[in-house]
């Protein structure tokens, strides 16, 4: 099963691919130009024609402080997997703690220091802690996108990946 993580962000979104819960084939920022939801599906179209996710795992951002543009790409993204016949999931906040197996209060860096450890191809891309005056590092959402494609996945919560975390 090959899973398209994608979480939105100011900017772009943050991707990840992974096939059989366990292997990260790729994984990056996309950087949007224009704040319509056209630009994000061509983007978001680009990986699926490249890499033909058998599912599209997305964030569930209801009742979050995420903003309404973030509300609009999923709702976008989600339109076009049905479109496309690809199989799509929305994952919360506290799913994705779960399936990681982390508390509740879990800092978004410490969970992508898990994430990375159990991706050490990721290690390089791990920005340092974040100070409380600072925003947050693009490249974090490349990690909050393998976190919501491991929790969407049925086969990564018994595969190698959650062992290694």
């Amino acid at each position: 099963m090959r899973v398209l993580g994608i979480d939105p962000c100011t900017r772009g979104f943050g991707f990840a691919v992974l096939e059989g819960g366990s292997r990260l084939i790729d994984w990056g920022v996309a950087r949007l130009y224009s704040k319509n939801n056209e630009e994000v599906l061509v983007r978001a179209d680009n990986l699926i024609k490249r890499y033909s996710p058998s599912l599209i795992a997305l964030e569930d951002v209801s009742g979050t402080n995420r903003g309404t543009r973030a509300a609009r790409q999923i709702d976008a993204l989600l339109g076009y997997a049905r479109h496309l016949n690809v199989a799509a999931a929305v994952v919360t906040r506290q799913e994705v703690r779960q399936a990681l197996g982390v508390r509740h209060a879990a800092t978004k860096h410490e969970i992508a220091t898990m994430i990375a450890k159990a991706f050490p191809e990721l290690e390089a891309t791990l920005p340092r802690v974040r100070r409380p005056w600072e925003t947050e590092k693009e490249t974090l959402k490349v990690f909050d996108a393998v976190a919501i494609a491991i929790t969407a996945d049925p086969a990564a919560l018994i595969g190698s990946a959650m062992h290694r975390l």
